[in-house]
């Protein structure tokens, strides 16, 4: 065990030190020998910097998640009850909408915060995602590529931006 010595200034200065006094200190010459505290990483996860790969995976399954809903309740609206087109594409998009969101804030990226700031963020990424999305499958159509690539490379495109969007400005 480590026995420290308290000295005065004119002591640690001559050499000499003063055990009567039964204080341990230690000095600077003592400590060289001293290992370094061990880093303690932030435990909250607000602290905590994000993990890419398991945030990326969850990032694919809220979006996989999203589909389905949006694709079910469409196919369910149209198909199945009959509703028009327009009516049964806006309340499956309405409703694909509103659990990406909320799956990509609670799940994904785990925000904190106002809710409002954060879906008017991603209300505006959703408008620039359709708009990426018009310009692209018309620009890779006019270039000659079916329709199903041009929209596949459109949707790969959003994917990212939507994940960097997501990750260090919708949700912050």
């Amino acid at each position: 065990m480590l026995q420290w010595c308290a000295k005065s200034r004119e002591e640690e200065v001559s050499g000499e030190s003063r055990r009567s006094s039964g204080i341990s200190l230690p000095t600077m010459a003592s400590m060289s020998h001293i290992p370094p505290e061990p880093h303690n990483p932030p435990t909250t996860a607000a602290a905590r910097p994000p993990r890419t790969a398991p945030q990326v995976v969850r990032f694919v399954v809220t979006g996989l998640v999203s589909y389905l809903v949006d694709v079910s309740l469409l196919w369910t609206t149209v198909s199945v009850l009959g509703w028009a087109l327009v009516v049964g594409t806006t309340v499956a998009f309405a409703v694909s909408f509103v659990v990406n969101y909320g799956l990509g804030r609670a799940w994904v990226f785990r925000a904190r915060g106002p809710h409002g700031p954060q879906v008017a963020r991603y209300a505006a990424l959703v408008a620039l995602n359709y708009l990426l999305t018009v310009l692209f499958v018309s620009s890779l159509t006019a270039l000659g590529l079916g329709l199903i690539l041009a929209k596949t490379i459109s949707v790969a495109i959003n994917a990212v931006l939507n994940f960097f969007a997501g990750r260090h400005w919708v949700y912050r």
